[in-house]
């Protein structure tokens, strides 16, 4: 076998894990999307609550909007039977009991910031809400709601440089993004990853879009 051939081979091998390598973080970003998206099941417009009406309308008529599925206990009881069930069956990958958790703790955690808080420490029946001014918070559908969002999706990437290419793209369209990108160095441009990777998280982003603030309450 030629030295040459087995470049090629070891190369196709490095393409493979790196495609699996994507795969396999782009369904635990869309097992954290899903999950984010449970607290909300106490309502039934909300998308969980369409696909699980049979949970959420008696959830609904029990419970008001962002308490019980809203709060430390709800959070608690999901990690306790979540983690019960990967000690009893650790065929079940851990990683996918841990996204579930923190897209969970997640999608209720930051309605905090929104106009009616959330019942935190339910079943005390106490708003907790984040600032404590109702003016600075935010509402649903608004530029804030939407900045945030960039700023958390980007922070979960770990990856600093790619919330300049949100901010780039939101404001300026496309085109400027891959501008500047294009003014990156070599290694600032890996280090961002490409435009097609933004477009990618941005779609992510819209997709979930109720993964901060839920339905369309304040």
């Amino acid at each position: 076998m030629r030295e040459g051939d087995t470049v090629n081979q070891g190369q196709v091998l490095s393409d493979k894990e790196a495609e699996h390598s994507r795969l396999e973080r782009d369904k635990r970003e869309l097992l954290l999307a899903i999950a984010s998206l449970l607290p909300d099941i106490d309502i039934s417009t909300s998308p969980a609550g369409r696909i699980l009406p049979f949970i959420s309308r008696p959830l609904e008529q029990r419970f008001s909007h962002r308490s019980a599925t809203h709060s430390l206990l709800a959070s608690i009881t999901l990690a306790t039977v979540t983690y019960g069930l990967w000690f009893a069956m650790p065929v079940i990958p851990l990683v996918i009991v841990h996204a579930l958790n923190i897209g969970y703790f997640a999608g209720w955690f930051l309605d905090c910031f929104t106009k009616s808080g959330v019942e935190m420490f339910y079943p005390l029946g106490v708003r907790c809400v984040c600032p404590g001014n109702r003016n600075l918070r935010i509402s649903t559908g608004s530029a804030a709601e939407y900045w945030l969002m960039v700023f958390v999706v980007a922070i979960a990437k770990r990856d600093k440089q790619r919330l300049e290419i949100a901010k780039v793209s939101y404001r300026f369209g496309e085109g400027d993004s891959e501008r500047y990108l294009a003014q990156l160095s070599s290694y600032d441009r890996q280090k961002a990853a490409t435009f097609r990777e933004w477009s990618r998280l941005r779609n992510l982003v819209v997709q979930v879009k109720l993964l901060v603030l839920g339905t369309g309450e304040d």
